[in-house]
């Protein structure tokens, strides 16, 4: 709990890259919480299979994406926030908010839970917030190739033009993802949806202060959801709330989960 990594990862070649956290086969007894990962040289938060729950993750500036998974995993996260900045225009390869793969070759049977290979996460109350379609931003939440999972909770700001806040793509697929409860604003690329994938609706607002440096993550007024424990999966394990995004908006700076403990660094 309450770890900042900063300025991790290496790139040995393109697309063979370290990034800052990589959970190999992390299992749900291990505690996660109150992490962030500030300007990696690759993804943040990347999980390989396993089952770790993580709360309160804060991803700002990374090169790659912020929250990649595969290989079956099927833990839950909620309460987290990507902030794409600068960073991600040296990349070479599109930076996201969430990449999922249901496997690392790109091809799986089922969801893991029902003993197949195919990731199958759940992810609730993330912030999404992208640098309204500059070099190397893609779209805020991509499903691909056999992912699965469950989404649900999301604010989505400034992913521009040329990023959509939902990609659900039918390559590979063999088993579908849930995408409901997600709220935009600046951003309006072609969304791809497939079964389940619900098409994003406008957010109330945007959060307070986007400044990478400086940001205040605290939505300047509430985007009301569904209530979460209605949701179908998120009844055990996640905190309920009614709101989109990775942080309440009847938070102060002062009792903001990110409040105290995280630092933003230029070099």
């Amino acid at each position: 709990k309450y770890v900042r990594i900063e300025f991790a990862g290496k790139a040995f070649s393109p697309g063979n890259e370290r990034n800052c956290l990589s959970l190999m086969g992390v299992g749900s007894a291990t505690t996660i919480e109150y992490i962030q990962c500030h300007k990696s040289l690759d993804d943040s938060f990347e999980w390989w299979g396993g089952s770790v729950n993580m709360k309160y993750l804060l991803s700002t500036d990374a090169r790659d994406d912020n929250f990649d998974f595969a290989d079956g995993y099927v833990g839950k996260v909620q309460f987290a926030i990507a902030h794409i900045g600068t960073n991600s225009t040296s990349n070479d390869d599109t930076s996201r908010c969430i990449e999922g793969d249901g496997n690392s070759i790109h091809t799986c049977t089922n969801s893991k839970n029902s003993g197949g290979t195919c990731a199958d996460p759940l992810f609730a109350n993330i912030t999404c917030i992208g640098s309204n379609g500059g070099t190397r931003q893609g779209d805020a939440i991509y499903l691909r190739r056999g992912s699965a999972g469950k989404f649900t909770h999301f604010l989505i700001e400034d992913f521009g033009t040329t990023g959509a806040a939902i990609n659900c793509s039918t390559s590979g697929q063999v088993v579908t993802s849930t995408v409901s409860n997600v709220y935009k604003i600046g951003t309006s690329g072609t969304e791809t949806l497939q079964s389940n994938c619900s098409a994003s609706s406008s957010a109330s607002s945007g959060v307070t202060l986007k400044t990478i440096s400086a940001p205040n993550y605290i939505p300047v007024s509430k985007t009301t959801a569904s209530t979460l424990s209605g949701v179908s999966g998120f009844s055990s394990g996640f905190d309920s709330n009614d709101y989109a995004g990775g942080v309440s908006p009847s938070a102060t700076t002062s009792t903001v989960w990110t409040a105290g403990w995280t630092s933003y660094p230029v070099n």
